[in-house]
C-alpha cells in the first residue's frame, strides 16, 4: 500500500497552468491550496500578477493570496512565518495541503525552517544600500552581487531588490558566497512539476498570455495602483509593472514594454527550472504532451 504525502507542491515555471491543476487536485482529495507566489501577495495586484479567478479556484479555499498592500517588502522568511501556521492547521485535519506557485524561496523557506541563514538585518548596512540605488540604481547592486556570488545572482532576477539587498548582507557579515544547504524539508513532500517539452511553444504562451492581460485592463491596472499608491514597492518589482509604469510615464511605447516583459519573463522561467531542478524527487509532467485532465487523474493515482 503506497504511503500518502503530507504535503503536495505543484511547482515549476511560469504560465504552465499550475493554478488549476492545484485547485483540481485540492478538490478531489477535499484539501486546500496555499499559494507560494512572491507577486500573489499583494493586494490590488490582479491581473499582471494572474490572480486566480473564481472559476480558477473551483470553490477551493486558497491562502496567502492579497494578504499584504502593494507599498510592503516582504520577504521568503516573512511568508514562511504566516504560511508554516495554514499548513500545520491542515496537516493536524489529517488534509494533505497543496502548495502551488514558482517561488522556489518562499517554497524552501516554508518546507525547510532552517534554510535561512541567521544573518540579522542591518540598518546601517541596509541605510548605505539604499544610497547606493538612489545614486547608482539597482543594476549596481546586481552586479556587484555578480561579482561576489555569481551562483546567487543567476538565481535572482536583476530587479527582485529584496533578494539582492539581502544576499549582499549576508556575503558583508559572513565575508562569504550565500551557504547553500541541502534540501531537507521538515515534512514528507510530493513535488509535482509543470513544463513544456516544446520550448517554443511555451514562449508562445507566455506571450499570448501577456497580450490577454494588457487586453483585459493590465495597463489600467497599472495605472490605478500608480495612483491610489504611488511609485510603490510592488510597481518596481512585480513582473511587467515596472514596463508598463514607463509607458505611463511616456518613457516606452506599448509594443515595447511587451517586448521588454517578454524577455524578462523568458529569462525568469530559465531560473526557474535551474531552481526546480534541485528539488528532491520531483516529478514532472508535460503539459504540452498530456491534458489537464491526464496529469491531475495520474497525480490522485500515485501520490494521494
Amino acid at each position: 500500500m503506497k504511503k500518502s504525502p503530507k504535503v503536495l507542491a505543484v511547482i515549476g515555471p511560469t504560465a504552465t497552468g499550475k493554478t488549476v491543476i492545484a485547485a483540481s487536485i485540492a478538490k478531489a482529495i477535499g484539501s486546500e491550496v496555499i499559494s507560494a507566489d512572491s507577486q500573489l501577495v499583494y493586494q490590488d495586484l490582479q491581473i499582471g500578477v494572474a490572480r486566480p479567478t473564481p472559476e480558477e479556484t473551483q470553490g477551493v479555499p486558497h491562502h496567502m493570496i492579497g494578504i499584504i498592500p502593494p507599498t510592503e517588502v516582504f520577504s521568503a522568511g516573512e511568508y514562511a512565518n504566516l504560511a508554516r501556521p495554514i499548513l500545520e492547521n491542515l496537516l493536524s485535519q489529517g488534509q494533505i495541503p497543496v502548495l502551488c506557485g514558482g517561488t522556489g524561496f518562499y517554497i524552501r523557506a516554508l518546507l525547510q525552517p532552517n534554510c535561512l541563514p541567521d544573518v540579522p538585518v542591518d540598518p546601517v548596512f541596509r541605510e548605505t544600500i539604499a544610497q547606493t540605488i538612489e545614486q547608482y540604481g539597482l543594476e549596481t547592486l546586481y552586479k556587484q552581487l555578480e561579482t561576489l556570488d555569481p551562483e546567487r545572482a543567476g538565481e535572482i532576477h536583476p530587479n527582485d531588490q529584496v533578494r539582492i539587498i539581502r544576499a549582499l548582507e549576508i556575503i558583508e557579515a559572513t565575508g562569504q558566497k550565500v551557504p547553500r544547504s541541502e534540501f531537507e524539508f521538515a515534512y514528507p513532500v510530493q513535488a509535482i512539476g509543470l513544463t513544456y517539452q516544446n520550448r517554443e511553444l511555451h514562449v508562445k504562451m507566455i506571450r499570448k498570455r501577456l497580450e490577454t492581460m494588457v487586453a483585459t485592463g493590465f495597463l489600467e491596472e497599472v495605472q490605478a495602483i500608480y495612483t491610489r499608491y504611488g511609485d510603490c514597492f510592488a510597481l518596481q518589482n512585480a513582473h511587467g509593472y515596472p514596463e508598463l509604469l514607463k509607458v505611463i510615464y511616456g518613457e516606452m511605447t506599448l509594443e515595447q514594454a511587451l517586448d521588454q516583459i517578454e524577455i524578462n519573463i523568458r529569462q525568469y522561467s530559465k531560473r526557474q527550472m535551474t531552481w526546480f531542478r534541485r528539488f528532491p524527487g520531483i516529478h514532472w509532467y508535460e503539459v504540452d504532451v498530456q491534458s489537464k485532465y491526464d496529469i491531475i487523474t495520474d497525480v490522485i493515482k500515485r501520490f494521494v
